[in-house]
């Protein structure tokens, strides 16, 4: 595929992207940093950058973080053979450690990439007023387009398909 052509996809990602979830644009941008995951191993900084991410907060705990799962391994199971759009996922509940975590995706499988929970401050500063669940998701400038706050409905979930 030609660089030019690889160029016009991506400008038209983010066209789309950007239509696709005008109106709540906040215009927040990360700073885009090294990412632990739960198993100690990193993310660069670089893997992130030019990327759309879509950033859920979730905990074991919460009824409707647990009721969305089914959706969203669906949203990332339709976006599986892209390469611009990331997944991550972030328990930042202190009974959310790695350890009850790994148990947890033996009994319920979570296909988002799952990070430590000190980088939930990455994507969200004030992470301890946080309501669960929250999905977040950034454009590939790193700029804030959409945050839910709540459990996913088909309709917002049929709108972030649509923009990928």
């Amino acid at each position: 595929m030609s660089l030019l052509k690889i160029k016009s996809i991506h400008i038209l990602t983010l066209i789309t992207l950007s239509s696709c979830l005008s109106g709540q644009n906040s215009q927040e941008s990360i700073e885009y940093q090294n990412l632990k995951r739960i198993d100690g191993t990193r993310i660069s900084a670089d893997t992130l950058k030019n990327k759309i991410l879509v950033v859920n907060f979730w905990a074991t705990w919460c009824k409707p973080c647990l009721n969305e799962i089914p959706d969203l391994n669906q949203l990332v199971l339709d976006n599986k053979d892209k390469d611009n759009i990331l997944f991550l996922a972030i328990a930042t509940s202190e009974r959310d450690h790695p350890a009850r975590l790994s148990d947890f995706f033996k009994k319920v499988p979570f296909l988002f990439e799952h990070l430590a929970p000190e980088s939930g401050v990455v994507f969200y500063p004030e992470v301890e007023e946080l309501r669960y669940p929250t999905t977040l998701i950034y454009d590939a400038s790193g700029t804030l387009q959409k945050k839910f706050v709540g459990t996913l409905t088909k309709k917002e979930l049929k709108k972030i398909r649509n923009c990928f």
